[in-house]
């Protein structure tokens, strides 16, 4: 199981390097992008140069928690 939750954050997050832009905003610059499999996201922002990710936020767990 851990390992299938790996491969499902590692299949995400190419999928964001690939067309980052791609992905809606949920606030501010941040945006979102759902495993395929788990109920996680990446959250994540953008500059010039590099990604940030945010957090790996739970999807059933109160909203924007990872804020803080």
């Amino acid at each position: 199981m851990g390992n299938d939750f790996l491969e499902d954050y590692r299949a995400t997050l190419r999928r964001i390097l690939d067309t980052p832009k791609r992905w809606r905003k949920i606030r501010g610059d941040n945006r979102k992008l759902n495993f395929h499999r788990f109920p996680y996201a990446i959250v994540y922002s953008m500059q010039t140069d590099a990604l940030y990710i945010k957090a790996v936020m739970h999807l059933h767990r109160r909203p924007f928690y990872w804020l803080h």
